[in-house]
Order: C-alpha cells, then structure tokens, then sequence
C-alpha cells in the first residue's frame, strides 16, 4: 500500500478556482489470487470514496524531518506532495546515503535540481542526509577528459544522441556504474548488453569505467513498451534493440580516444607480469601438439600498452557560446576527394562546449545542404573539434562532385544580429577503393610482443598472467570477493595471491614447494578460464556475461585445482612415455 497526498500552491488554487485542500489516495496492489476473478494479472487499485477525491484541510502537515536529518516529521510542509510507502524490502543497517544513495544517482543521473534525503533511522555510521545532484552534475569535474557526446542515426527514428565519459581509474571507491543505458528523460530504464564495452567494443579494461548513455526520448510510445521491462535492469530483446547495438559498436569501436584509455589502465594493471617460465614453457611445448587447444591462447601483443606515465590529455578552454567554427589554419573552404564507397569524414575546429547541440537550454543547431546529407551524416563535438562523417548517395560514381554547405547557429548568436557560421565543403567522388590487405594470405612471419613471448603464426599467444594482492584485485574489479581465485580481464588473467584456499595449501607444503603450489594453482585455473572463453559465443547469445561465469567456476575449482593438475601432469608424463 502506498499513500499518495498532494495539495496545489494556493496562489495557483485561486488562479484556477479548485480547491485548496490536502487531497490524498491510497494505493493498493491486489494479486489475481486474491480477487479469485479467474485474471492472474496484478491490478493496482486507488481510494475514491463515493467517487470523489478525499480531502483533509488546507492546514500544513508535519511531514519534514528535523534540520540535523535524525527525526521524522517534525518541521511543517505548507504544499507540494507527499508519498509514504507502507510496503518495500530494506538493509537495516545500511544508510540510505552510502550504495542506495548511489544507485538512485546512476538511475537519476541528470537531475534537473537536486533533491536531499534524510536517513532518520538511529544507525551509528555515516551521515543522516545528503542531496542527490545525479552522476553526470555530482562528478563533472571528475571525468577523463570530461563529459562527450556523439550521435547515431537509425533509419526510422533519425538521430539518437549518446553521452558517455570515462571514470578514472583511482583506488577510490567508484561511484559511477559503467556500462551501456537507454535512458529516457534522462532516466535510466535499462541497459543493453553487458558486455557489450569488453566483448564488442574490445575495451576489456573499460568495462568497469565507460558509461556510455542512449538518448530514447524520440523513440515512439509503443516502442518503448516493446523494450523496457519494469525493473529497470534489463531491455527486451526486440530487434531495435539490437539494431542500436550494432550502430553504438560502429560508432564507438574505433574512438582514438577510449582506445588510449583502456591501452592506460592496462599498463597500471600489468605492472608485473609474474610468469614462472620454466613450468610454463614446459605446459607450452604439451599444448602445442593440440591445435585445437592452441587456438584458445589468444595472447595479445604490449606494443600498445608498455607502462608508461599517464598520459594527458590537453584540454582546451572552451565556452557557453562559440566564437567560431572553420576548418583547418581557419579556413571556411575545404575539398575531400573520397572513394564512393567510403564515407566523407572532415573536423570542424570550435571553442564551444562538448554539450553545444545537446544540452536541453539554449543548444546549437546545425543544418547541412543538400537535404541528403542533411539526413545522412553522424557528428561528434569534443573538446573544441566537430567530427562530422557523412554518407555518399548509393548511387554514387567516380568523378561526381558535391558542395556542402555547414550552417551552425544558435539563440545567443542571432539575439546579436550576427550570420550563422557557415562553412563549405566539397566532397569529390573517387573511383571504388579495394582493400590492400589480403586475409586469406597472413603475415607467416614469426613475432614477439614485449614480453618476449613468441607467438603463433594465427596469432595465438600464451597468455599473460599477473598476480595481485586482493587490495590491488578491488581497484580492477569492483564487485571483487576475498575468496576470488583468478578473474580474467580480455585475454590477461590476474590471480589473486591471497586467496584463501592457495594460501591454505601453501602452508601445507615446505616453503621451497610453495612455488610449484602457486604454478599449479595459476595454469590450472588459467588454463580451466580459457577453454571456457573459447565458448565465449555460446554465453553471448544467452545474455551472460563470460567473465562472470569464469569467475564463479574457477572459485568454485579453486579448492581441487592443485591435486587435479599433479595427478594429470602425472598421467601426461605417462602417456608420453
């Protein structure tokens, strides 16, 4: 049962002649078991007595906890609403301002004006109040190289806007979820694939730090109740939903600078990779008279991610209202000669905010000429450079030309008089472009990555391996428990050295056998985690996120590994004798 009580200002009560008093329902949840009508739908039914609203006076109501936030309903409320919950499941000792509290902020994430909730529950730790702004108000400042959109466009619903930033990687506790959300008035209502930022963007180290949002709103009612379920959690797997997907993999899975970031946290993470070469150089020389076992080893080259200091990124000093748009050394002209296969891509250099066309009070506009590519093109303002790609008729032939016209502008522009910036580009089809590379003839040559790791002519690599502290195993994972053995990071594998079941078998042994124990326990949970990985697929079409299956099999092995990898490495040294 919930309680519903409202009562209008009342200067706006006389502005339009209705009553001034406190009204107020009650809403009850019947099951269809209850009501025995033969309907198992859950119906909600709300209080009118005689069919009327019921009412309580004008006089004011105390319903405003003390100003310390520690007892309930002790200052008056004059107007406004009031909802009591009679009904919900709670933590008893967890305040409201600590994980609640966060939870609310990455569903209400750009809360207009800020809201302050008092916890008046007698509980010892934490603070009794604190206001609720939203992630993307409460930590603007705090972001990697600031708060970015960009937009897709769907054949049917036209340009959908997406806001996303990077969290930094600190050992602070992290505040923000990240991961991929439909939001709808700026609401999150549910999230797309999980994981969809480490499986098809590739940004295995980000999954825990990007939060890329997906604008809804211009999506039509009946799609909506085609993909939003009621928990807020999950979205239906209707085909749009999918459509989206592939659009925010195309746009998102090249980004120069999300491809920099997750090479970064990498290298914090892959400090030392703690190999034991001999024992693993020994399960190599085994595993490579498998092929089919071979091809799971998906080690990946460091060229990109050597450990190096962070790299910053230079941000601009930009404004509310530009001052200007033009291409390159200033110039207002531009000619792309493009392939007709290709798209047309071409930086606009600004000093605008990244929210410019986005933002919800005084945004710019941009209108491009022709009409075709007015509707066929994809734009991305950040940090003082408009990206803008466009599309070619498909009907396009080499030598056809076509003049752009860029026509930018915005409230506090014309209020001056001024012209809108206007920019042209020509774009000059090119004859059909055919990739150079050849997939069906690879590169034979034999490589090494940083690590001195040879591998495969298919590319396959042993994987790196790295152990961690379970104070460091927290800063990579954040939902991390003590009694994680091994979790996996893409294809790096980080074992966490003070597991409880490792650290019971080492004090088993004489301390000069504890090596061979931790070489046991490493490779035959790593090797358990890849032949899992290898049936990555499967877990993708039901939904579930690999990892997370990894993690809670190898926990679960964590305890046997040892015994079961001594009396097989026994049996293969038979065998092949």
């Amino acid at each position: 049962m919930t309680l519903i009580a409202t009562r209008m200002h009342p200067e706006l009560s006389k502005l339009n002649n209705v009553n001034d008093e406190w009204c107020f329902t009650i809403i009850r949840r019947i099951r269809g078991n209850e009501r025995k009508d033969g309907n198992s739908t859950t119906i909600y039914y709300y209080l009118t007595p005689d069919n009327k609203i019921a009412t309580f006076g004008n006089q004011p109501i105390k319903s405003i906890p003390s100003k310390d936030g520690k007892k309930p309903y002790i200052n008056e409320q004059q107007w406004g609403s009031v909802i009591k919950l009679y009904n919900y499941k709670w933590i008893k000792q967890q305040q409201f301002n600590l994980k609640p509290r966060l939870d609310i902020e990455n569903i209400y994430t750009s809360m207009p004006l800020p809201a302050k909730i008092s916890d008046c529950r007698n509980i010892e730790k934490g603070t009794p109040y604190n206001n609720i702004y939203g992630i993307w108000n409460r930590h603007k400042e705090k972001f990697d190289g600031g708060i970015k959109y960009a937009s897709i466009k769907h054949k049917d619903y036209g340009e959908i806007i997406c806001k996303y930033a990077v969290y930094p990687y600190t050992k602070d506790d992290r505040q923000v979820k990240g991961g991929v959300f439909l939001t709808i008035n700026k609401q999150v209502h549910g999230e797309f694939k999980r994981n969809l930022i480490s499986t098809n963007l590739n940004f295995d180290y980000l999954k825990n730090y990007l939060r890329i949002e997906v604008d809804g709103t211009i999506f039509p009612e009946d799609l909506r109740d085609d993909i939003i379920t009621t928990n807020r959690h999950d979205l239906t797997q209707h085909e749009t939903k999918k459509e989206i997907e592939k659009l925010i993999i195309e746009k998102f899975k090249d980004d120069p600078f999300l491809k920099d970031k997750n090479a970064e946290i990498r290298a914090k993470g892959i400090e030392e990779a703690t190999n034991n070469k001999e024992f693993r150089d020994d399960l190599i020389n085994r595993f490579k008279k498998h092929p089919k076992f071979s091809k799971l080893l998906q080690g990946i080259p460091l060229e990109l991610i050597k450990t190096r200091p962070d790299k910053k990124i230079k941000i601009i000093k930009t404004k509310r209202f530009p001052t200007f748009f033009h291409f390159e050394n200033s110039k207002n002209e531009r000619t792309n000669r493009t392939p007709n296969n290709y798209r047309s891509q071409v930086k606009l250099f600004t000093d605008v905010d990244n929210d410019y066309f986005n933002r919800s009070r005084e945004p710019g506009t941009i209108e491009i000429s022709p009409d075709f590519f007015n509707n066929n093109y994809q734009r991305h303002l950040d940090n003082g450079i408009l990206y803008l790609t466009f599309d070619l008729p498909s009907d396009s032939i080499e030598g056809e030309e076509y003049e752009l016209y860029i026509s930018i502008d915005d409230s506090n522009n014309s209020s001056k008089g001024n012209e809108p910036f206007v920019n042209k580009l020509t774009i000059k089809t090119l004859k059909e472009q055919v990739s150079s590379g050849n997939k069906n003839n690879p590169n034979k040559s034999r490589k090494k990555d940083d690590t001195s790791e040879t591998l495969t002519n298919d590319g396959a690599g042993w994987p790196i391996v790295i152990w961690k502290s379970a104070e460091e195993m927290k800063n990579l994972f954040d939902d991390f428990k003590k009694d994680d053995a091994v979790r996996p990071i893409g294809n790096d594998w980080y074992v966490n050295k003070d597991n409880p079941s490792l650290d019971s078998m080492r004090n088993e042994v004489r301390m000069e056998e504890r090596g061979s124990i931790e070489s046991l326990f490493e490779w035959g949970l790593v090797l358990l985690g890849i032949s899992i990985k290898g049936k990555k697929e499967f877990y993708e079409n039901l939904q579930i996120d690999v990892d997370e299956v990894i993690s809670l099999v190898l926990n679960s092995q964590s305890e046997v590994i040892i015994p079961l990898v001594k009396d097989l490495s026994k049996f293969i040294a038979n065998f092949e004798n």
